[in-house]
């Protein structure tokens, strides 16, 4: 068993907007299209922004996900310090917190949180 498989990445509820890096993740599948993105905001003012286009077959999960991890791989490679990535997912999150959860990709974006002073949060989502 390796030490990513029992560590648990934590994961807080978004309370509000503050100065500071915050980028801002979402997936979506519309009419069988499939998309991810997010957007970069420092000091309340937007930065920067990427859309993925995914295949057709994927989920709105893997959507998230896909969000998630382009979003930790923009701080990584900006060298932001700091940041909060938010998401409306709190699946995904729980995911990413499990210590059984065993999907490639989930494992490698919590590799990369181990190694960085990013914040997962999530934002609650209106019924």
């Amino acid at each position: 068993m390796k030490l990513w498989d029992t560590i648990n990445i934590g994961w807080i509820y978004f309370e509000s907007s503050d100065a500071g890096y915050e980028i801002y993740t979402d997936g979506s599948k519309i009419n069988n299209h499939v998309g991810a993105a997010y957007v970069h905001y420092y000091n309340e003012t937007e930065t920067d922004s990427c859309l993925i286009r995914l295949g057709n077959q994927n989920t709105v999960f893997m959507a998230e996900v896909m969000a998630i991890s382009r979003a930790v791989d923009y701080c990584i490679d900006k060298n932001i310090q700091n940041s909060k990535v938010i998401t409306d997912s709190r699946s995904i999150l729980m995911a990413i917190e499990s210590t059984k959860e065993k999907r490639r990709i989930l494992i490698e974006i919590k590799k990369k949180l181990k190694l960085t002073k990013i914040q997962l949060q999530c934002v609650r989502t209106h019924n």
